[in-house]
């Protein structure tokens, strides 16, 4: 409505209509801005206690120095200026150090992108940019400076170097070498990092050696063949050798061991023979001083001159008067006695007593004591109703009516008797001797007697009855102790392959109730085929490991000496090598607990000078007997193994190296020395497909005997 409308008739103009409105309308506003401040002072109230309260609930942060407070109403933080800076604080206490990181444990370069990944333990890891760059040309150039020893690599890509002196110091050549005769190829090794390994060396078939000739002044052999092949040798002039330094001879075994400083030694077969005839005939030649037996053995010998050097003589001799005898000694050794040297008396006649000065009396008789200054000589008897009685030489002689002060008639003696020869045949010296070691009322039973003299007392003997009924027949001599089983077997011809062939097979030794080395001995028959190859074979022994218990005690062993890393030496006091055998082993217990099983015995030999044998073994993986130490050891032939186990007791490599031939080789080993029966076997075969040998016959030998 227009403003005039509501004025119409007052008398007010538009223009006043338009002030009074203007001021009511100012004073309407004037009420309303009061009410309105009034409203707003309250809520200003309420916002004052609001912001109050929002101030203490905001998250504050420090602000850089000299700057404004800030309010972020989007995250509520209220950020104020810093103060200054106030003093440094107490240093804290120094945490604990971390786990040292293992560092980066894996580095993985991925050839598509030329990025290199590292990874760690720690947490830590990052990758590379791309690294690879721009390929190069490579070195385009180099040369070697022989007075220096130095590369020099050139390139087109700004890369290039020198090496250091490349020379190395001067080799020791090649230390070793071995040859396959399966290939043929020889490998040889040094200690400079060198070896190569040739091609097949064999070559066709030559026609071997076709002459030698030996030089003695140089000791050279000089070898030549049709196949252009020619060698000499260097001086095969060995040092002049010690011969044998020692020698045993085992009774049980009819065997000599030799030893030696050169490191030879062998023992012998079986030498003893059937019973000889002894030496029958034998001379001395006084010229040279040898004597020379002979025999019908087909054995004999000269010894050396027999003659000593000149002697000093004799130097000293002492003359018994009572005896008549001279006794000479001397610092040879050599001393003798004199028989009686002395006059016999001459006979007792007119003649001798007159010629002597004396009175011959025949039949004379006197009562009183007759007194003589020199020899009374008589034909006849001398006879004295009181006895005669020479008391100068010490002699009573009695009358057959006339008793002695031992209550005994005949003669009686004052003093010593010497006599120089015997009394009614018997030495009184000698058994005079006996009789002072006669104890007093001794007694040949006595217990003490019998058992000093070593005999038994019937006490003794708990088979008493046994032992007086065995029969001499019952002995077991010398040749009972060493059985032997022989058989002959032609075959027909057997051809060798490279595979292990059994040859001959089934044979079982018998049972005995004691222990016995057993020895098997083989005589082969080979021949070769039309081939002109090396034609070598090997040949086998084996045993079969027999049930129950095979092991035995050797007694205390000591050591000796550690000669290689796992080789050792031990020695046993006397002979045992009869119990030996080279296939079996040696262990601390029966049944081998604790030694591995693997204690193989390398060799063993005995000693004569100290009465030892000594025995090499396999140490490995530790030694039986410590240094200075003992320890009693067990063998057992058939290497402590379960009972039915295949082992070798031997082997052997025969080479036979012509075409056609014909040889018989022996072989023979001692198998083990047991009580139980047991399996064996001879297998055979050839090395190569190109050997050819074939067995055309065998003989075979066991021997038993007991050890």
């Amino acid at each position: 409505m227009p403003k005039t409308s509501f004025y119409s008739g007052t008398g007010i103009t538009s223009e006043k209509s338009d002030a009074v409105e203007s001021s009511a309308n100012a004073a309407a506003q004037s009420a309303a801005d009061a009410a309105t401040s009034e409203a707003n002072a309250a809520q200003s109230e309420t916002n004052a206690a609001q912001s109050a309260a929002t101030v203490l609930s905001l998250t504050a942060a420090t602000g850089p120095e000299g700057t404004n407070a800030t309010y972020n109403s989007s995250t509520g933080i209220l950020t104020v200026p810093r103060g200054n800076s106030g003093v440094d604080g107490t240093n804290g206490t120094n945490g604990t150090n971390g786990t040292n990181g293992t560092g980066f444990t894996e580095g993985l370069y991925n050839q598509a992108t030329g990025v290199v990944s590292f990874n760690s333990n720690d947490g830590l890891g990052f990758e590379t940019t791309d690294l690879r760059g721009t390929p190069g040309l490579g070195f385009t150039g180099g040369s070697y400076d022989v007075s220096t020893g130095i590369i020099a690599f050139t390139s087109n890509d700004g890369l290039g170097f020198s090496t250091t002196d490349l020379r190395g110091a001067n080799g020791t050549g090649f230390t070793g070498g071995s040859y396959n005769s399966s290939t043929g190829k020889a490998t040889f090794t040094s200690n400079d990092g060198l070896g190569f390994e040739t091609t097949d060396l064999r070559g066709g078939n030559g026609t071997g050696f076709t002459g030698g000739s030996y030089d003695s002044s140089t000791g050279i052999a000089s070898f030549t063949s049709n196949d252009g092949i020619g060698f000499s040798t260097s001086d095969l002039r060995g040092d002049d050798g010690t011969g044998f330094t020692g020698g045993s001879y085992n009774a049980s075994t009819g065997r000599i061991a030799f030893t030696s400083n050169d490191g030879l030694s062998f023992s012998t077969s079986d030498l003893r023979g059937g019973p000889g005839d002894g030496f029958t005939g034998g001379s001395y030649d006084a010229s040279t001083g040898i004597a020379t037996f002979t025999s019908n053995d087909g054995i004999g010998f000269s010894t050396s001159d027999l003659r000593g050097g000149p002697g000093d003589g004799f130097t000293g001799g002492v003359y018994d008067t009572f005896t008549g005898r001279i006794i000479f000694s001397s610092n040879d050794g050599i001393g003798f006695s004199t028989p009686d040297l002395r006059v016999p008396a001459a006979p007792v006649t007119t003649a001798n007593v007159s010629a002597a000065g004396a009175a011959m009396l025949t039949g004379a008789s006197f009562s009183g004591n007759v007194a003589s200054s020199g020899n009374i000589n008589a034909a006849g008897e001398l006879q004295s109703s009181t006895g005669l009685n020479i008391s100068e030489n010490g002699i009573s002689l009695l009358q057959a009516s006339a008793t002695a002060a031992n209550g005994s008639r005949g003669l009686g003696i004052i003093g010593d008797v010497f006599v120089t020869g015997t009394v009614d045949g018997r030495d009184v010296s000698t058994d005079g001797a006996k009789l002072d070691n006669i104890e007093a009322s001794a007694d040949v039973t006595d217990t003490a007697n019998v058992t000093a003299a070593g005999a038994l007392m019937d006490s003794e003997v708990t088979n008493l009855a046994q032992v007086k009924a065995f029969d001499s027949s019952d002995y077991i001599t010398a040749e009972q102790l060493t059985i032997e089983n022989t058989a002959e077997y032609a075959t027909s011809i057997i051809n060798l392959s490279t595979g292990t062939n059994t040859v001959w097979t089934g044979f079982d030794t018998p049972t005995y109730n004691e222990k016995r080395m057993h020895t098997a001995r083989f005589e082969i028959g080979l021949v070769t085929g039309t081939s002109t190859y090396r034609n070598e074979g090997h040949f086998y022994i084996y045993i079969q490991v027999p049930s129950g218990e095979t092991a035995y005690s050797l007694g205390t062993a000591t050591y000796v000496s550690a000669p290689a890393q796992y080789g050792r030496i031990i020695s046993f006091s006397g002979d045992i090598t009869d119990m030996l055998s080279l296939g079996g082993s040696i262990g601390l217990a029966w049944d081998s607990s604790g030694t591995f099983g693997d204690r193989s015995m390398e060799y063993y030999y005995y000693s004569n000078s100290d009465n030892k044998t000594y025995v090499r073994y396999n140490s490995y993986p530790s030694q039986l007997i410590g240094v200075g130490g003992s320890a009693t050891i067990y063998f057992d032939p058939f290497h402590f193994a379960s009972t039915g186990s295949n082992l070798i007791a031997e082997q052997y490599t025969i080479e036979l190296p012509y075409n056609n031939q014909d040889s018989v080789v022996t072989l023979q080993t001692k198998m083990g020395c047991v009580e139980q029966s047991f399996n064996y076997s001879l297998r055979a075969r050839e090395t190569n497909s190109g050997d050819m040998i074939s067995i055309k016959t065998i003989r075979h030998k066991l021997t038993t005997r007991k050890v």
